[in-house]
C-alpha cells in the first residue's frame, strides 16, 4: 500500500528528493514534466505550498503539490508513475494535499489538468471540482488545452468522499 510522507518545504535534504521527482514527473508528464527549477521555485514559497510524495517500500512512485494563491490552494500538480497507476495513488495524494489546505484555513481549491486527462477529471469530480473555463494551448509538448477546475468548499468535499481504508 502506498502512503503518502514528508512534506518538501524548509528542511535542505529535501532538495535532494528533486531529482527522484522529476523522473517521476518525466514519465508520468513526458517532455513537459517540471525542471529542477521549477520544483525549487515551488519550494521556496515557504508555507505558501506544501508537497507530499508517495512511496511504496520506499521507493517515490509519485508526488503532488499546492501553492497558495489569495485564500485558494492551487494544484501545481500531481504525479504518478506509470507502472503505478490505477492503485489509487492519485486519489491518496490529493487527499493529503486537501486535507493540509484545509489544517492552513483554506477551504477552495484550483487546478488546470490536461484536456485529454479524463481519467484525473473524473477523480477531480469524485471530489468536487467543477469546470470553470478552457484556456486554450495552455500545455506544451504537445500544445493541449487545459481543462480549468474549482472546488468550492474542500471540507464538505473531504467529508463526503470516504478515504480508502
Amino acid at each position: 500500500m502506498a502512503r503518502a510522507t514528508r512534506r518538501f518545504g524548509h528542511q535542505t535534504d529535501d532538495l535532494r528528493g528533486l531529482g527522484r521527482c522529476r523522473s517521476v514527473g518525466k514519465d508520468v508528464l513526458r517532455l513537459g514534466a517540471w525542471s529542477k527549477g521549477a520544483f525549487a521555485s515551488e519550494l521556496k514559497r515557504g508555507p505558501k505550498s506544501y508537497f507530499v510524495v508517495a512511496r511504496i517500500n520506499g521507493v517515490l512512485v509519485g508526488f503532488a503539490g499546492w501553492r497558495q494563491e489569495g485564500e485558494e490552494a492551487h494544484v501545481a500538480n500531481i504525479a504518478v508513475h506509470p507502472k503505478m497507476r490505477g492503485r489509487k495513488i492519485g486519489e491518496l495524494l490529493l487527499r493529503t494535499i486537501l486535507e493540509e489546505a484545509v489544517r492552513r484555513g483554506l477551504n477552495e481549491s484550483m487546478l488546470e489538468v490536461r484536456k485529454s486527462n479524463l481519467v484525473a477529471q473524473n477523480l477531480y469530480r469524485k471530489y468536487g471540482y467543477k469546470v470553470v473555463t478552457i484556456r486554450r494551448g495552455y500545455y506544451s509538448f504537445p500544445i493541449e488545452d487545459a481543462v480549468v477546475m474549482k472546488l468550492e468548499d474542500i471540507r464538505s468535499a473531504l467529508q463526503s468522499v470516504r478515504p480508502r481504508r
